[in-house]
């Protein structure tokens, strides 16, 4: 008779390791916490985009900008005082039609030339890119970041070459927070130094404040969120956001148009 020997016992599982996050994830993560104190995105991107490409399902219709016709002269309703707060209509405080650039694409369902309500932009921030990949906790923070915001209003216009290489998307959010608005670039420029998601982009010139970047080291995957340049800058109660993008971004060029765009918007006397 043989003898019957038991089987072996199968070796303990081991218990699951929680996978651990890419480093490239948690910088993400970092810079969309960071991009609620810019209200943006960057952001579309926001330091991250928030007012990307965001799903924006179910937000109220916003209104499409005023853009004045070709030729007429219309009485100036809109400005900044000495103290960098602005006044008049969000749209017309957003960069003018340019040479050589046509309208750009939608940006969602907020359509290419739209200014936004205090509701609106600030529903427009919390669905921004990247929100889904928040954590509990990181969405608490960033809505926390975005209250003490008080946003009151935002505006979008985006251009597009006419040759068709560049598109071009600024928004501009005003916000009631100016101490938090201008400090949130220079805590977007030492986020992105330490990530190599972004690698530093040119200097917008006459604005030192502003911060551009562009793809960095770990920005190699095809369906990354920055295909272009990301730039970000306050002018007072105002919080810019500028992205472009484009198979060969002309870094001079689009500089040059964020540089037209903050002049528009500078109060008297911060010109360098």
């Amino acid at each position: 008779m043989t003898e019957q020997h038991p089987a072996p016992a199968a070796p303990p599982t081991p218990p699951a390791v929680p996978p651990v996050a890419p480093a490239r994830s948690k910088e993400r993560r970092d810079l969309i916490i960071a991009g609620a104190l810019l209200a943006v995105a960057a952001l579309a991107g926001g330091g991250y985009a928030l007012f990307g490409s965001g799903s924006g399902g179910g937000k109220p219709a916003a209104r499409s900008a005023a853009t004045a016709a070709p030729g007429h002269t219309a009485a100036r309703s809109y400005g900044v005082t000495a103290g960098g707060t602005h006044y008049g209509d969000l749209g017309e405080l957003l960069l003018p039609p340019q040479p050589m650039l046509k309208q750009g694409p939608d940006v969602e369902q907020y359509g290419n030339d739209t200014v936004l309500d205090a509701a609106q932009a600030k529903a427009m921030a919390e669905g921004g890119d990247g929100a889904a990949d928040l954590s509990a906790k990181e969405r608490r923070q960033a809505d926390a970041e975005l209250d003490a915001m008080h946003i009151k209003g935002a505006a979008l216009r985006t251009f597009r070459r006419f040759d068709g290489s560049d598109t071009y998307a600024i928004t501009i959010v005003q916000v009631g927070n100016k101490l938090a608005a201008g400090a949130a670039p220079e805590a977007f420029r030492k986020l992105s130094q330490g990530s190599d998601v972004f690698g530093r982009g040119p200097a917008v010139p006459g604005h030192p404040h502003a911060v551009c970047v562009v793809p960095g080291s770990a920005a190699a995957s095809g369906d990354d969120w920055l295909q272009g340049m990301y730039c970000q800058a306050t002018e007072g109660d105002l919080m810019v956001t500028f992205r472009v993008e484009g198979p060969r971004v002309n870094r001079s060029q689009a500089v040059a148009l964020m540089a037209k765009q903050l002049d528009r918007i500078q109060a008297p006397g911060e010109g360098v």
